[in-house]
């Protein structure tokens, strides 16, 4: 009876001991930078993104410099593995997935061009397993998207000059092309990865207007092999609720009611010109 006792105890006090380790799991995120900020006037950020829709934003837990050989280190909380993201004095920006890999960057830091445009680069993150590696890929895609987005607008300027018509009916399509190619790219990484936490990056890249069976598979497809990823969980329910609001306000649909004051004050709604034609004007507020 007392080695049956001390048996249970002892399987006992593991548990805790194990459990306890787990809630201070951490992973090491390192870089080094060719051209640090000699300035002071600039810091390197650890954070993530919070919030939803559009108040979803970047938001700094942690802080550090380089030092003098101008490598930097962070560690990450790893408990609950998340998508995290380093910004290098906010000219490049590394995002990855916090489980267990310990990552090193290689970045340029401080823009030394005299003409700055943007063209952001691409990072690569070394000492990475599958959930990073699918994060590497999906940001050489994207990069290689953009550039190929420059050169189409260059293409297009060029097609202009010249008054050659055919040239430019032919770039009028060339944008939609590289997104259908980039579109298939994403999809095919969405397929290599479908079993791993992070393919959630991927996901963000498609439309769910144009892919919601796809997206909407790939996130039962992970709920149901992660039953504790809320990441998945809320993906989902944030698209539902962007399909029920996109439902209420299509074309035949009971337009939804607001007022906004006009030059001298006084507050109208649609509902003020029932009966006539109503153009809204929208502006962007950016």
């Amino acid at each position: 009876m007392i080695k049956k006792s001390l048996t249970l105890a002892v399987a006992v006090l593991l548990m805790v001991s194990s459990s306890f380790a787990q809630k201070g799991k951490t992973i090491t995120f390192t870089g080094t930078v060719k051209f640090p900020d000699t300035e002071n006037k600039y810091q390197i950020y650890l954070g993530k993104y919070e919030g939803e829709g559009f108040k979803r934003a970047f938001k700094a837990f942690d802080s550090t410099k380089v030092d003098a050989n101008n490598n930097f280190s962070f560690k990450v909380p790893a408990d609950k593995p998340d998508f995290y993201q380093v910004r290098v004095y906010y000219f490049d920006r590394i995002d990855f997935w916090a489980d267990k890999d310990n990552i090193h960057v290689n970045v340029r830091g401080i823009d030394t061009a005299k003409m700055k445009i943007k063209n952001p680069p691409y990072i690569f993150m070394e000492n990475t397993s599958k959930d990073n590696d699918l994060i590497n890929d999906v940001n050489w895609e994207n990069y290689q998207n953009y550039q190929n987005m420059i050169a189409i607008s260059q293409a297009q300027y060029k097609a202009g000059l010249s008054k050659d018509s055919l040239w430019m009916a032919y770039m009028k399509t060339a944008f939609d092309g590289n997104y259908t190619d980039m579109n298939k790219r994403i999809k095919y990484i969405i397929n290599k990865y479908k079993d791993q936490p992070s393919v959630l990056y991927a996901l963000n890249f498609l439309s769910w207007k144009r892919d919601g069976d796809l997206l909407m598979s790939s996130l039962d497809r992970l709920t149901k092999k992660f039953p504790n990823l809320t990441q998945a969980r809320d993906k989902k329910k944030e698209i539902e609720e962007n399909m029920a609001q996109t439902a209420k306000i299509a074309n035949g649909k009971k337009a939804p009611d607001f007022a906004y004051p006009d030059v001298n004050g006084k507050k109208w709604s649609p509902k003020d010109f029932k009966g006539k034609y109503l153009i809204i004007d929208f502006w962007a507020s950016w």
